[in-house]
């Protein structure tokens, strides 16, 4: 991430996290002019989305 061509790309970002404060990422690898790439959430936490994915797993047995 030290290199001249990482930072040029910006493939180190950093992502606001409720309880981590900033923390540093992978950057998006690949760039499409016109439509830049955007973090739209932070990492998930521990058990986070755990209601969700039991409600789906459960309608889908069903």
């Amino acid at each position: 991430f030290a290199s001249e061509h990482a930072q040029h790309r910006n493939m180190c970002m950093e992502i606001d996290h409720p309880n981590e404060g900033k923390v540093k990422n992978i950057g998006f690898p690949v760039k499409l002019l016109g439509t830049p790439p955007t973090v739209r959430r932070h990492p998930p936490l521990l058990g986070e989305h755990n209601d969700e994915i039991f409600a789906e797993i459960n309608g889908a047995a069903s």
